[in-house]
């Protein structure tokens, strides 16, 4: 059984704190109560999903990079891997500052036009340029969904740049 090099760990760090953090979220919303009472979502519903998400989402990540890393270790040639990007190592301050941003714009801009760009910048930061079009769809429908489950499931008035 080999380990991982510690030059290559600096990977891991990242992951490793998601997890962390996720796992914080989880543990204290599950303080929050039952997420069904009398068969009606309580409070606790949403903190829980996204707990539950956030935490299943961390895992494959770190088990997709500590994947990579075994790949790397066994690969001889200290060549790049045809399609890595360069701009790869800057995925997380990419995350932190369209997430910054969005959390800014929010309540100025309202959700729509708020969350179009966030969406859009997260799927395009996590993937490449083509099939923009496909993407965009895409980001439509999960900010759609998103309204829908605040605004109907939850009965959540979001935020709009009208009022």
């Amino acid at each position: 059984m080999s380990f991982i090099p510690v030059t290559r760990t600096k990977r891991l760090v990242f992951p490793l704190f998601l997890l962390a953090f996720s796992l914080i979220y989880l543990i204290s919303s599950i303080s929050l109560g039952a997420p069904l009472n009398n068969g009606r979502l309580t409070p606790s519903f949403f903190p829980l999903l996204l707990g539950g998400i956030s935490t299943a989402f961390t895992l494959m990540l770190l088990i997709r990079t500590v994947r990579q890393e075994r790949n790397e270790e066994v690969r001889d040639s200290p060549q790049k891997e045809p399609g890595t990007r360069s701009i790869d190592k800057f995925l997380p301050l990419l995350v932190i500052a369209a997430t910054v941003f969005y959390t800014i714009l929010f309540p100025i801009i309202g959700y729509f036009l708020s969350s179009l760009p966030y969406v859009f910048s997260i799927i395009i930061i996590f993937s490449d340029l083509n099939k923009l079009a496909t993407k965009f769809l895409l980001t439509i429908a999960v900010v759609f969904l998103g309204y829908l489950l605040f605004e109907q499931v939850f009965r959540v008035r979001l935020p709009a740049l009208w009022g």
